[in-house]
């Protein structure tokens, strides 16, 4: 997020001021960001090191799929004695699917795998890892290109100072420290040495001048994901609990893994209070492990300050007895949802009920949750979308969202033939010496509301009552040509696209492109959303077919989708007439006389709710026209 300084300044205003175009994606799932990188031929990016390390994962799956393991290892090994051009040619398939353009990775937020980086760096795309604080602007060190040294947290900054206090903590010292807290002198005293920022991490400085990090001088727990935990936080809310005596979190797995250390009341279940406290808190906060402290109270200094050190080592050193969390890996031969889960969460399949919610009692925070995601899509060959999974999602509605997900190779390829200029100069001379004069010659059409798209800015998403086959046509007659010359018309793809013929007709001469009336309905707006993108507006039909009677019915919730997250302004229309020109089931039009009713442009909110905004464009096409819902004249 823009919150974070790591990605506000290297993500946001370095960018900026060296001209760069940003892209910012709505998910991190690893299908949509390598459609990203494809589809906008990505040059660099930022990332927690754990998402680089879910992109790796997913590599070497396929590569152990082939059974070529020894091949990229061998692959790895002679890459790094080639120059940067020809390790990329060595690894030329790798990067068609990232795009063909990415050369370089930064990661911050977390401590980066060395062995990541060299396999990164291998295939041709460089890897700067990054160290800072808030306070700090936020960069201290970070590798230079020509000598990176990735065990370490790199070299300070032009400008910057770097030592280290007795007691091996990190200071620093320039222009990128921060005066002090706001309206804090006491917070401000107890950070600031003589000018030198007291970073809290605990270090060391080689021969070479790069620095190493030890660990953290305070209890801060640091997630794979780059996101703090506070575990006083956890500990207040733990301690609300009525069977808890005493309570203390700290970080296992090196700091990264929210760990709890309870003394209970006789009768108290420690499991259920870990799931009370977890419901109270938000998803990074969430408990990963528990143990049941063995003696009457926690071990406490003579100040009553709990002996956290003391905690860690005796969980790290009897984990497997006291803590469900830390056990053997799961291998299992047939892939499976709970198999893959319990390879993921380091528990034996048969201790994990299929009730069992992934995050709050298997412990996977949302990076982790898009690891599982990406697992199911290479073992599966099917894409489920993260914003259905959250942490209360069960195995049980897991294993239903795979069955119902969309399968990978349905992936919409996209179509820039029929928006190429030559294509639009045959379309607009097409539409104008033939389609149209045929259209006005049987319907005789008369335009309503022409005055409400006098000053909207393009594009636009229009909805339409859907009547006849002459709708689309109706429309694009009866609109400005700004408007018209830049409108794409989503056409029911089991219809229009199962012959060639018809679908070259549609494509050339509406514009039309393919839209999915039923199952996989994501790259179908997936696709309405990169037209929007590039300026062009969307002609959709939410009811999916054609009016036998001429009568609104129910709308796809589709349409709010579109409505909200687009952020376009929504341009309702009825169709009026066509139902008796050339009604469902004829060839041949019939002369008659339509109208076309275009209403006030309708502008909605993203927090609304789909199916709010789906109602409310319905019935603002339901109040359009002069005859009401029943078939009724309006007076």
């Amino acid at each position: 997020p823009l919150s974070h300084m790591f990605e506000q300044t290297a993500g946001l205003f370095m960018p900026l001021s060296c001209g760069a175009d940003i892209t910012y994606l709505t998910s991190m799932q690893p299908a949509i960001i390598l459609k990203t990188l494809r589809e906008r031929r990505v040059v660099s990016m930022l990332l927690a090191p754990q998402i680089l390390t879910l992109f790796m994962n997913g590599i070497e799956a396929e590569v152990e799929k082939k059974g070529m393991q020894k091949t990229w290892s061998s692959l790895q090994n002679l890459a790094l004695q080639l120059p940067i051009w020809l390790r990329r040619l060595l690894f030329k398939e790798i990067h068609h699917r990232l795009g063909g353009s990415l050369k370089l990775i930064v990661v911050g937020g977390a401590a980066l795998d060395p062995s990541q980086a060299r396999k990164w760096t291998a295939m041709g795309i460089k890897v700067i890892q990054g160290y800072g604080t808030t306070e700090t602007s936020p960069v201290i060190t970070t590798h230079p290109l020509s000598k990176p040294a990735y065990g370490s947290a790199g070299l300070p900054l032009p400008g910057v100072a770097v030592k280290l206090a007795g007691d091996g903590e990190v200071l620093v010292k320039g222009d990128i420290v921060t005066p002090g807290y706001w309206e804090d002198p006491e917070q401000t005293a107890a950070s600031f040495e003589e000018g030198w920022y007291k970073t809290g991490d605990i270090g060391f400085i080689d021969k070479n001048g790069f620095l190493h990090l030890s660990g953290r001088k305070k209890d801060l727990i640091v997630l794979p994901s780059g996101i703090n935990v506070y575990p006083e936080d956890i500990e207040q809310v733990l301690n609300r609990h009525p069977g808890v005596i005493a309570a203390a979190v700290v970080g296992l797995k090196q700091g990264t893994q929210a760990h709890a250390a309870l003394v209970l009341r006789d009768g108290s279940d420690m499991n259920e209070i870990t799931r009370w406290a977890n419901a109270q808190l938000s998803e990074h906060q969430h408990i990963q492990g528990a143990t049941l402290w063995p003696d009457e109270d926690l071990p406490r200094t003579h100040t009553l300050k709990v002996k956290k050190h003391e905690i860690i080592k005796l969980i790290e050193a009897n984990g497997s007895n006291v803590s469900e969390t830390i056990k053997s890996p799961v291998v299992n031969k047939e892939p499976s949802v709970l198999g893959i889960i319990a390879t993921l969460t380091q528990r034996p399949a048969a201790d994990i009920h299929e009730h069992a919610k992934i995050g709050d009692d298997l412990g996977l925070d949302s990076l982790s949750r898009l690891d599982l995601l990406s697992t199911i899509e290479s073992e599966f060959g099917v894409f489920v979308d993260e914003a259905f999974i959250g942490p209360s999602t069960t195995i049980t509605e897991l294993e239903s969202f795979v069955l119902a997900g969309t399968k990978s190779k349905e992936e919409m390829q996209l179509r820039h033939w029929p928006l190429r200029l030559p294509i639009c100069f045959v379309r607009r001379c097409l539409q104008s010496l033939v389609v149209f004069p045929i259209f006005r010659y049987y319907s005789r059409p008369t335009v309503i509301g022409l005055e409400h798209l006098k000053d909207i800015t393009l594009p636009v998403l229009i909805v339409a009552n859907h009547t006849s086959h002459f709708d689309s046509l109706a429309i694009l007659n009866s609109l400005p040509p700004r408007f018209r010359h830049h409108t794409a018309v989503a056409a029911a793809k089991d219809y229009f696209f199962s012959r060639r013929n018809l679908a070259w007709f549609v494509s050339v001469v509406l514009n039309g492109f393919p839209f999915a009336r039923e199952g996989a309905l994501r790259p179908s707006l997936e696709y309405c959303a990169w037209l929007f993108d590039k300026g062009w507006s969307v002609l959709v039909y939410p009811e999916g077919t054609r009016s036998v009677t001429g009568k609104l019915g129910e709308f796809k919730s589709g349409t709010g989708l579109l409505a909200t997250q687009m952020r376009v302004p929504v341009v309702p229309i009825r169709l009026e007439g066509l139902t008796a020109i050339l009604p469902k089931g004829r060839t041949i039009p019939r002369r008659g006389h339509c109208i076309i009713h275009i209403g006030k442009p309708l502008f909605f909110n993203s927090q609304m709710s789909y199916e709010a905004v789906t109602m409310a464009v319905r019935t603002a096409i339901d109040q359009l026209g002069s005859f009401d819902n029943k078939g009724v004249q309006k007076l």
